[in-house]
C-alpha cells in the first residue's frame, strides 16, 4: 500500500477506470456522435492537440492499454472492404448509456473506459472525442496512438469536420455497424457526411467483434418479477396506456427498444447490464398482438406472469420468441399486417432510439420516427413508486449514515482506511437494508487528488490511503425492490484550509438554491441549471458536468427525460413525481474534488396566491436523507434563506432516518447524525456555529454559546 503522498505525486499516472454515478456530460451526448451538431467555432481541423505523457522519454501510465496490435487488425478489416475509416460508438443494439462487457466495443479498441466516448479509426490515425468528466482519465489511459479530443473546448472540431480534413477532400465511405447507432442520428449523419462527399456505409458484421477475439455466447440471466406492489400498475394497464397514446400519434404498433422501458412496462427486471436492473429484449406491440423477443431464460413464472401459455385471440397475452426474432417478424407478417404506423423511438436525453438496424427492417411507408411514449410515462412516478423511492432513500441514508460514522471513528483513533476499504465496507452496510439488490453503479471513493477525477474508481494499481490532510469523495447508490439511490457526500477527517471550505461551502449553497428552487408548469430541465452554478460563477469556479440527471424506480441511475444542463440545447419539461438528482461540484486537478448529491422530486407548491390564476408552481423535495459536514461549511457565506433550508433538512433527517439507526443498533451514528444536526442560528444577520472538533472523530461539541442560543430558541418556541 502506498501512501496518499507518493500516489498524489503521480496523480496524472494512474487515473482510473471508468464508473456508472453521477455528474453526466454537460454538453452532449458523445456515445451517439451528437457533438457533430455543436455551432462552437472549430479550429483547423488539421491541427491536432498534445498529449501527455507521448514525447520522447515519457514515463508511459500503467493504465494505458498497447492497442498497437488492435489497430493494425481492425484496418486490416476496414482495408479489406474498402472503407477510408470505421465508426466505433460506445453504445449496444438498444443505444443503451451503460453497456453490458461483451458490448464494450469502443473501450477494447481503445483502451478508454469512459461511459460516453466515440472513436474514429482511419487508414493512418485514430481518435477518440471525450467530454470534460474524462479529460484526466482519457489521458492516463489513451495510448499515444489515439488522438484525444476534448470536446467540450471550443476549438476542438467534431468527428465529421476532422473526418474530412483526413480524406482532404476526397470521396471515401465510411463505416459503421447500423445497429449501434439509433434511426435518427444515423440519417442526420448521412445528409451531413454526404455534404463533404463521405459515404457513410452499413456493415452488418461488426469489425471490431471480428478482431476481439471474445466470448459470443449469450450468457442467460434470470428474469425476475416485479411485483405489482412495487410497480404500482400491472402491465396489463401500461399496455392499455401504450396502445392509447400510440392512437393519439397517428400509429398503431411500436417497437420498444430501450430496455428499462421494456423492464418498466412489462414489470420485470433482469441482470443483463451490470448495476442496471434490466433484460436485453425487445418488444413489438400492435393493437391486438404483443411481442417479446429476449435471450434470458424463460421460468413459468414469467410465463404466468405475462399470460404466455396462448395467445391465440388475445390481446392481453405476450408471445416470448427469440431475441433475433424481431427482425424477420418486423419484415415479415407481423410487421406488415400493421394497418397503419410503426411508431420507432427516436433520441431524447438518455434514450438513443430505435437503431438504424430496426429502422431499415421496418416497411418505409409504416416508418414514424417520435418520443417514446413509454419514456414519458416511466420518468412521472405513480403514487406506489414515489412512496418506495422515499422507502428506498431513507435505508440508503441508513446505511451511508452507519458507514460515514464507522469511518470517522476510525480514522479519529487511528485505524487505516483506503478507497477499495472503504468501498467495500459501504456494500456491507447497504446489504443489511431490506429490499436491497446490489449497487446502482460502482462506487466512486476518491481521496485527495483522485476526487478531482469525476469518474474516479479505485483500483489496486490506484487505491490509495485515506488520510487527514485533503477532503475525501464519496458517491455511491444502490438498487432496492422498491427504488434506486444516488447520493454523494464529501468529507474532510483533520482541519480543511480555507480554500477547501469555501469550494464545499459554495457547492452546498448552489446545491440548496436548486433545491429551494419554485418555478411555474412548463419549465424545462435547463433553466434550473443556473441556479446551483450562481454561487460557483460569482467566484470564477465551475464543474464539467451536468447537475442533474433523472432517476429510475429500481431501474437506470440515468433516466430519460430529464438533464439538467445549462449548455443543452435540448429540454424536458420539469413534471411532477419526476426523481432527478442535484449534484453541483468543484474539482481542482492535483489537489481535491467536492461533489453534493441529493435526490430530488418534483412536487406542487401550495403558496400564497396559488389561485391568482398565474400557477399552477412546482418545487422540489429533497428525498436524499444525509446531512452535510459543519466542518466543512464557511457559515459566513451563507444567506437566511440557505440556513432555514438546512435546518428543515436537517429536522427530517433526525425525524426519518434517527430512529431507523436506534431500531438497528447503530448508537455511535444516531450521535454522528446528531452531531450534524444541530439548529443553525441566526444571529445579527449572519449565520453562527461554532464546532469544537477532537482531531477528526465523531465526538464533538458545540461551544457554550452556542448552546445557550439552541436553548434559547428551543424555550421560545
Amino acid at each position: 500500500m502506498f501512501s496518499f503522498r507518493f500516489i498524489s505525486v503521480f496523480s496524472l499516472l494512474i487515473s482510473p477506470l471508468l464508473v456508472i454515478g453521477c455528474g453526466e456530460t454537460y454538453r452532449t451526448d458523445l456515445s451517439r456522435g451528437d457533438h457533430l451538431s455543436s455551432s462552437r467555432n472549430k479550429r483547423d481541423i488539421h491541427t491536432t492537440p498534445a498529449r501527455k505523457f507521448c514525447s520522447p522519454g515519457s514515463s508511459v501510465p500503467p493504465t494505458r492499454t498497447n492497442t498497437t496490435t488492435r489497430l493494425k487488425n481492425l484496418r486490416e478489416e476496414i482495408s479489406k472492404l474498402g472503407l477510408f475509416a470505421y465508426i466505433i460508438p460506445s453504445g449496444d443494439a438498444h443505444q443503451s448509456e451503460y453497456v453490458a462487457e461483451e458490448d464494450k466495443r469502443r473501450a477494447w479498441i481503445s483502451g478508454f473506459t469512459g461511459s460516453s466516448g466515440f472513436a474514429v479509426v482511419t487508414s493512418t490515425t485514430a481518435a477518440v472525442w471525450v467530454d470534460g468528466r474524462y479529460y484526466i482519465q482519457g489521458e492516463n489511459q489513451l495510448d499515444c496512438n489515439w488522438i484525444m479530443m476534448r470536446s467540450d473546448e471550443p476549438d476542438t472540431p467534431d468527428w465529421v469536420d476532422w473526418l474530412q480534413g483526413e480524406a482532404s477532400g476526397q470521396q471515401v465511405k465510411l463505416g459503421a455497424d447500423p445497429s449501434l447507432t439509433g434511426a435518427a442520428t444515423w440519417l442526420n449523419w448521412e445528409k451531413k457526411l454526404l455534404t463533404r462527399n463521405i459515404m457513410l456505409e452499413p456493415i452488418i458484421n461488426n469489425l471490431v467483434d471480428m478482431i476481439w477475439g471474445k466470448d459470443d455466447k449469450k450468457k442467460s440471466s434470470a428474469i425476475d418479477v416485479c411485483r405489482e406492489e412495487y410497480a404500482g400498475q400491472s402491465w396489463k394497464e401500461k399496455v392499455r396506456d401504450l396502445r392509447r397514446d400510440l392512437n393519439e400519434k397517428g400509429a398503431t404498433a411500436m417497437v420498444v427498444t430501450a430496455l428499462d422501458e421494456i423492464a418498466w412496462l412489462f414489470n420485470i427486471r433482469g441482470q443483463d447490464i451490470p448495476y442496471s436492473p434490466v433484460v436485453k429484449a425487445y418488444a413489438f406491440i400492435t393493437q391486438s398482438s404483443i411481442y417479446l423477443y429476449i435471450s434470458g431464460e424463460v421460468s413459468q413464472a414469467l410465463m404466468a406472469h405475462l399470460n404466455s401459455g396462448g395467445c391465440e385471440g388475445s390481446k392481453e397475452c405476450v408471445t416470448i420468441k427469440e431475441y433475433k426474432e424481431v427482425f424477420t417478424d418486423l419484415a415479415g407478417d407481423p410487421g406488415q399486417s400493421v394497418e397503419k404506423k410503426i411508431l420507432l423511438g427516436k433520441p431524447w436525453a438518455y434514450t438513443g432510439g430505435a437503431s438504424f438496424a430496426i429502422y431499415n427492417a421496418v416497411k418505409e411507408d409504416k416508418r414514424l420516427l417520435e418520443l417514446s411514449p413509454i419514456m414519458i410515462r416511466k420518468g412521472q412516478k405513480n403514487d406506489m413508486e414515489i412512496q418506495g423511492m422515499e422507502n428506498a432513500n431513507i435505508k440508503d441514508a441508513v446505511a451511508l449514515i452507519a458507514f460515514a460514522a464507522e469511518l470517522e471513528n476510525g480514522m479519529a483513533a487511528g485505524e487505516e482506511w483506503d478507497e477499495l476499504k472503504a468501498s467495500r465496507r459501504l456494500l456491507e452496510y447497504r446489504n443489511k437494508q431490506k429490499l436491497f439488490k446490489g449497487p446502482s453503479f460502482q462506487t466512486i471513493a476518491a481521496y485527495g487528488a483522485h476526487g478531482a477525477i469525476i469518474h474516479y474508481k479505485p483500483s489496486t494499481e490506484t487505491n490509495a490511503k485515506i488520510g487527514t490532510d485533503s477532503l475525501f469523495l464519496l458517491d455511491s447508490g444502490g438498487q432496492y425492490l422498491d427504488g434506486t439511490t444516488d447520493v454523494t457526500r464529501t468529507f474532510h477527517f483533520g482541519n480543511p484550509t480555507p480554500f477547501e471550505k469555501e469550494a464545499y461551502t459554495r457547492v452546498m449553497m448552489g446545491a440548496i438554491d436548486l433545491a429551494k428552487g419554485i418555478f411555474r408548469a412548463g419549465t424545462t430541465d435547463t433553466r434550473m441549471d443556473i441556479l446551483a452554478r450562481s454561487p460557483l460563477y460569482s467566484v470564477g469556479l465551475n464543474y464539467r458536468h451536468g447537475t442533474g440527471h433523472g432517476i429510475g424506480a429500481y431501474g437506470l441511475v440515468h433516466e430519460s427525460p430529464i438533464q439538467v444542463r445549462i449548455y443543452k440545447e435540448e429540454e424536458h419539461e420539469l413534471k411532477v413525481g419526476m426523481f432527478f438528482s442535484d449534484e453541483p461540484g468543484v474539482y481542482i486537478e492535483d489537489l481535491f474534488g467536492v461533489r453534493l448529491e441529493t435526490v430530488l422530486r418534483v412536487v406542487e407548491k401550495n403558496l400564497t396566491y396559488a389561485g391568482r390564476g398565474f400557477g399552477p408552481f412546482y418545487g422540489f423535495k429533497a428525498v436524499c436523507l444525509v446531512p452535510f459536514e459543519p466542518k466543512l461549511i464557511d457559515y459566513s457565506l451563507l444567506s437566511r434563506e440557505q440556513v432555514d433550508w438546512i435546518n428543515s433538512y436537517n429536522k427530517e433527517i433526525v425525524d426519518k432516518v434517527g430512529p431507523l439507526l436506534l431500531q438497528e443498533g447503530y448508537t455511535a451514528a444516531y450521535s454522528w447524525l446528531m452531531d450534524r444536526s444541530v439548529h443553525i442560528p441566526w444571529e445579527q444577520g449572519r449565520a453562527r456555529m461554532v464546532r469544537m472538533t477532537n482531531g477528526s472523530g465523531a465526538k464533538t461539541s458545540i461551544s457554550v454559546v452556542g448552546i445557550a442560543v439552541v436553548l434559547l430558541n428551543f424555550l421560545c418556541l
